[in-house]
């Protein structure tokens, strides 16, 4: 295996655990129904507010990742 071969597998299990973090823990964690319901809708709103920060950054995460992978497939 060289050089490029080692770093892309790196960088395409970075990428599998944003993907594994935004569709399992962010995305359950954002339904309502998987919540306790004594938590009042102002506290689950705020929950889910945080949540899509993390999304997005998950996205942003993946893209920066998408483009290093890229870059090292170019040389």
């Amino acid at each position: 295996m060289d050089s490029a071969e080692k770093i892309n597998g790196y960088i395409q299990s970075a990428i599998d655990m944003e993907d594994s973090f935004t569709r399992g823990v962010y995305t359950i964690c954002m339904e309502r129904k998987n919540w306790p319901a004594n938590i009042d809708e102002e506290t689950f709103l705020e929950i889910k507010s945080l949540l899509k920060t993390l999304v997005n950054d998950s996205a942003n995460h993946k893209e920066i990742f998408l483009g290093l992978k890229k870059r090292v497939n170019e040389k």
